[in-house]
């Protein structure tokens, strides 16, 4: 993977110029998505931002139970920071 690539799989361009990087606690809370998505009190405020980002997505069970996994470009992210081809 290239450095421009890896770039892009770790942050999201909204504009132009400016990219949002993930913080060293939403990228341990991916990878704590990646193996356990069932994953009970992961803080909020991470949550929120890897939703945002579309790192995650979450599946409503009928239980009301909430299940997260992880979306293409979150596996993306995990790939560049753990270097896995």
């Amino acid at each position: 993977m290239t450095m421009m690539e890896t770039g892009a799989a770790i942050g999201r361009h909204h504009t132009c110029n400016e990219v949002t990087m993930l913080s060293p606690h939403e990228l341990a809370a991916l990878l704590l998505l990646r193996d356990l998505p069932e994953q009970f009190g992961l803080d909020q405020a991470e949550l929120d931002a890897l939703l945002e980002h579309q790192l995650v997505a979450v599946e409503k069970r009928p239980t009301g139970q909430e299940r997260f996994h992880l979306t293409r470009d979150g596996h993306s992210v995990i790939q560049a920071v753990t270097r896995q081809s």
